[in-house]
């Protein structure tokens, strides 16, 4: 049986960010498990991430976005994505070096979490994008836009429009 596009898309999203969360989900539930700190959810959460760890991971996230929809683009502003990834991966690099350094944890707790939402939005509605385009085709219809890019592309490289 075939998933329908958005259900695929759904289901990688959410397979990507269970991997990809794997190393806080355990660090937290460590927390809460351990001896020494027997804490409750949201506590051994903040502890995990009161450093800006979830920046940085938003960061790591973006990057791979960015190659992908920079090298093969479901969006139609492909500059202007791409602007706002390296952006974003700047930014994040130098809050979380300045949390770092001047240990602003209340600040850094608050850009960790926005960060992260915006990244997984971004994340999200590019999978939902890329599926549209590649399971809501038929194979013809697929073929027929490739074959009409291709026809395209030799035409603007022959210089006949």
């Amino acid at each position: 049986m075939k998933l329908h596009w958005s259900l695929s898309a759904g289901f990688e999203f959410l397979v990507n960010m269970v991997i990809s969360l794997s190393p806080f989900i355990v660090g937290i539930l460590t927390m809460m498990l351990s001896a020494k700190w027997s804490s409750d959810f949201p506590t051994a959460a903040t502890e995990v991430i009161s450093r800006g760890e979830l920046v940085i991971y938003s960061t790591t996230l973006m990057a791979p976005i960015a190659y992908a929809v920079l090298r093969d683009p479901p969006v139609k502003y492909r500059g202007l994505f791409g602007l706002f990834c390296v952006s974003s991966i700047l930014v994040g690099g130098i809050v979380y070096a300045i949390g770092y350094v001047d240990s602003f944890s209340a600040g850094i707790i608050k850009f960790s979490v926005w960060t992260f939402l915006i990244t997984i939005s971004v994340f999200l509605s590019l999978l939902l994008v890329d599926h549209k385009v590649k399971l809501g085709s038929s194979a013809p219809e697929i073929h027929q836009k490739e074959s009409k890019t291709l026809l395209d592309a030799y035409k603007r490289h022959k210089g006949v429009e």
